[in-house]
């Protein structure tokens, strides 16, 4: 598959914002500053000049050559993981699947990288796997690749000892299904694509699309909520339920929590969202470059352009010392 930058930031920015709903900010482009975190490290992922990278509390560490990009970033203990492809001219100009540790590349096959989780020793990497026959939904343990149906994986993550992963699956006649795994048995649940998952106690969550529309499945039943929206990814915290993503017209970055929306700027879409101690922090991108919002209040990276883009956020929680 090859890579196109351009058909990510599409997909942020397809969505409509609702009439009669008033945003709780309405800056339109962040200060090019390094973003003050109390406390908390926050990476997030993306594209910089055309390579794959990542900001730590808005440092860009580079990790691919041009025509690279980092998908997904997650923290786990010490370890850095980041899920994305490269470039590979040498088999029909398809991109290569590939995650790094620490900064390490390991390549995975032909194809595409949109999620990465870790249990343990076990690295699962899902994505969209090259066939002779063209895309499939696939997954990467500990580099051994299993191939699915027709379509993709963008999502992966563990609850408890299982492992759930989101996507679609596309029929004969190249109609999407939004789709979950858990623990590799796929359970459909209508047109369009699943983009994220959570569990809040015995609940299942998908955030996705559906005609074009951002909506949600609560235990398999869809909920409605924006037309003419993308929901790009969700999180917990307590009992609720934030589901992040982006309006247009103009564009909005936007959560939605418990259902209920609260628009964050103009003239930004939102890819990513993590909740730590009452903050919402979203990743996304501004007329000004990729930012991080923290409670609605955008703040672009420092020495970033407008073609640069943010994929996906971490959060860990430092803990501090004193001495007496």
């Amino acid at each position: 598959m090859a890579l196109n930058i351009s058909l990510i930031l599409m997909a942020a920015v397809s969505g409509c914002k609702k009439s009669g709903q008033s945003p709780t900010n309405n800056n339109s482009n962040g200060s090019k500053t390094t973003p003050p975190i109390n406390n908390d490290d926050v990476y997030v992922s993306g594209d910089k000049n055309n390579k794959a990278v990542y900001w730590k509390n808005g440092v860009a560490v580079t990790l691919g050559g041009d025509g690279s990009i980092a998908n997904k970033v997650i923290v786990v203990g010490s370890d850095i993981y980041v899920a994305g492809a490269i470039n590979a001219t040498t088999i029909n100009n398809n991109t290569t699947a590939v995650y790094w540790k620490n900064g390490t590349m390991v390549t995975l096959g032909i194809g595409y990288a949109s999620g990465i989780a870790v249990s343990g020793t076990d690295v699962y990497v899902v994505g969209t796997a090259e066939t002779q026959n063209g895309s499939h939904a696939a997954f990467w343990k500990n580099g051994v690749s299993t191939v699915l149906n027709f379509g993709e994986m963008l999502n992966v993550q563990f609850f408890g000892t299982d492992v759930y992963m989101t996507g679609f699956v596309n029929d004969v006649n190249n109609i999407a299904t939004a789709t979950y795994w858990k623990n590799g048995v796929a359970v459909p649940l209508d047109p369009g694509q699943a983009n994220a998952i959570a569990l809040l106690g015995t609940d299942v969550y998908v955030a996705g699309d559906y005609n074009q529309s951002a909506v949600y499945w609560k235990n398999g039943s869809r909920f409605l909520l924006e037309d003419n929206a993308v929901a790009n990814d969700m999180t917990t915290s307590g009992t609720d339920v934030y589901i992040a993503g982006s309006s247009s017209s103009p564009a909005f970055a936007t959560y939605w929590k418990d259902g209920l929306q609260s628009v964050s700027s103009t003239g930004s879409t939102c890819t990513g969202i993590a909740v730590v101690n009452g903050d919402v922090y979203m990743c996304g991108s501004t007329s000004s470059g990729p930012a991080l919002f923290k409670n609605g209040v955008p703040t672009v990276f420092s020495n970033s352009s407008p073609g640069d883009i943010a994929t996906s956020i971490a959060i860990v929680s430092v803990v501090s010392t004193s001495s007496s």
